[in-house]
């Protein structure tokens, strides 16, 4: 199998992963808003929940790690691709391609 389809399925599941990530630190800090918000609402004291409060902030701080190391993944595949000429863009992996081409054709990848 030629390495740009290998590369154009292994870019597919990177953006997938990253957007996961994304979507559940999102989820994550509405829910935090919202349960304070919900305290806020029904005049409870700041002590209530406040145990729950900071797991689900320890949480989010474990999901900015995950979101982290997939940003350095991220890096790191955009290097392996320049150096074995895989021409990278914003809109992902170009199929056709010249092998042998000019390295500086080779772009790397917006973060999305």
């Amino acid at each position: 199998m030629e390495k740009v389809f290998v590369a154009q399925r292994i870019n597919s599941k990177l953006q997938a992963a990253e957007k996961s990530i994304d979507t559940a630190m999102t989820e994550a800090a509405e829910l935090l808003t919202t349960l304070i918000e919900a305290r806020r609402e029904l005049n409870m004291s700041t002590v209530v929940g406040d145990k729950e409060l900071a797991s689900l902030t320890q949480a989010l701080v474990a999901l900015e790690a995950a979101r982290h190391a997939t940003v350095e993944v991220h890096n790191g595949l955009g290097k392996m691709a320049k150096a074995m000429r895989i021409p990278v863009t914003a809109d992902g992996i170009k199929p056709n391609f010249v092998i042998g081409a000019v390295e500086d054709a080779v772009t790397m990848r917006e973060a999305s």
